[in-house]
């Protein structure tokens, strides 16, 4: 259908440009083709839209006549010669099904094989195509984020809000590395937040340990009457994460 759409506008004397719209343009004419001739087809065969097996049913059937392709052929072949050994109680024309059987196998296998090569083509396109966005994301993001730093109107408004993205996300748990690595970036003044951990000891219950560790990248620069080393040790807010208990 692609290659269609693409020899009409060299045969019109168009060229097709490799640009985005021009891609958009021809991938939706390539869909809008796809859906009519689904369309025609289902319309042509009722019983199309009623096939959906179970993953159990895929697994069961997976074994019989699919991996079984050229028994089948032959018992058509010698049916044909000796159509005498059909069991009695047959409709007579068992002979003429099974080599309609077989004409349809022949056929669902060529469509399978070309399915299976869009899907990869379209899965392929669509992990290029989404790379390709990203990265041209990505720049428009550096963009804002260096006008940010150097206090552009509206920069930081537009930075804040595609930052939100960016930010990580909270983990039930921390192991001791992260821990040490957070606490060093705040005291180093390359994260902002702040690192504490309590403990609590008991003589019946085994001790407590409370954690807290909400660092993240800076938004500014610390105040002037204010070391890193303060910010790090400051711990009146309540307590975001909670350690296990040991």
């Amino acid at each position: 259908m692609m290659l269609t759409t693409r020899d009409q506008a060299r045969g019109s004397g168009r060229s097709c440009p490799d640009s985005g719209e021009s891609e958009a343009a021809i991938l939706h004419a390539w869909l809008k083709e796809l859906e009519d001739v689904n369309a025609r087809y289902r319309a042509l065969l009722p019983d199309l839209g009623r096939v959906s097996l179970s993953q159990a049913e895929r697994l069961r059937l997976s074994g019989s006549g699919q991996q079984r392709y050229g028994y089948i052929d032959v018992v058509s072949d010698m049916s044909a010669a000796y159509p005498q050994f059909w069991p009695a109680y047959g409709k007579g024309n068992e002979t003429e099904r099974i080599k309609a059987m077989i004409r349809n196998i022949e056929v669902l296998r060529n469509l399978q094989a070309f399915f299976e090569i869009g899907t990869r083509l379209t899965r392929d396109m669509l992990l290029l195509v989404g790379d390709k966005s990203y990265r041209l994301a990505n720049n428009y993001y550096n963009s804002v984020r260096e006008a940010a730093r150097g206090q552009v109107r509206d920069s930081e408004t537009v930075w804040k809000l595609l930052r939100a993205y960016w930010k990580r996300k909270p983990k039930a748990k921390l192991t001791q590395e992260e821990v040490i690595r957070d606490a060093k970036a705040v005291i180093h003044g390359t994260k902002d937040g702040k690192v504490c951990v309590s403990h609590t000891s008991d003589p019946v219950v085994p001790g407590e340990k409370t954690l807290i560790d909400t660092a993240h990248p800076p938004q500014h620069a610390p105040a002037e009457n204010e070391t890193n080393e303060e910010a790090a040790v400051g711990c009146s807010e309540p307590w975001e994460w909670e350690g296990n208990r040991e």
